[in-house]
């Protein structure tokens, strides 16, 4: 049977593009399946995390950041707003550390006379307390002073003698490398809940606490 050439023309370029289609699709690779949500998720939960707790009130939350520079902040209440976003950068930032010695605690004000001004009421107070609340030590995750931190807060440094314990911390739940004491303060560790079980003496700093071999769970301040 004889086929019209119009006929014919519409066949060969059906036949050509059936071919061209065949070899793109043996040629091409294959598609990547885009992350799903557990390897999203993995991702996320390896970025530190940096917290902060007043030790000074009690039953105060701890709040955290997704940035070790925005828990300076509030850390020190808004007055150092300019530490790294990388703890470990931050760590080697000596501007940073004597910013942090620096800060005041709260003053003893003295017994008032019958002629002295009348007590601050009690919101000045708790302005007043707040203004001196500031960092008293930084845990960190990981040896070497990085990763996710904790960081303590008070109203008041640490007196001279490590004779008395200025602060204390139970049932410690944050496993941590390394530590940093600020104003004056220096951090013992022990062992067991109760400050009980092994424990070191007071010391201002230590890079790696995983050479202890045995977990913290308490902690001393002086």
């Amino acid at each position: 049977m004889r086929v019209r050439p119009r006929v014919a023309r519409q066949a060969l370029v059906t036949a050509a593009i059936t071919v061209a289609g065949l070899t793109l699709m043996a040629g091409a690779p294959p598609a990547q399946a885009a992350p799903g949500a557990p390897a999203v998720a993995a991702r996320k939960a390896a970025a530190p995390i940096h917290c902060v707790r007043d030790l000074s009130r009690a039953g105060a939350p701890t709040t955290c950041y997704n940035s070790f520079t925005t828990a300076i902040a509030k850390a020190t209440g808004g007055r150092v707003t300019d530490a790294p976003g990388d703890a470990r950068v931050a760590m080697r930032d000596r501007r940073l550390l004597a910013k942090l010695n620096a800060l005041p605690g709260a003053k003893i004000k003295p017994k008032l006379t019958a002629k002295a001004t009348p007590k601050a009421t009690p919101k000045a107070k708790a302005a007043a307390r707040r203004a001196a609340v500031a960092p008293i030590t930084i845990l960190f995750q990981d040896r070497g002073f990085q990763g996710s931190t904790l960081t303590f807060t008070s109203d008041r440094g640490c007196t001279g003698s490590l004779g008395d314990v200025d602060y204390r911390r139970d049932h410690v739940d944050f496993k941590f490398g390394s530590f940093w004491a600020y104003r004056g303060c220096r951090l013992r560790l022990f062992e067991k809940p109760g400050w009980t079980g092994a424990s070191t003496g007071f010391r201002g700093s230590m890079e790696n606490v995983f050479d202890l071999r045995w977990p913290v769970r308490s902690l001393h301040w002086s």
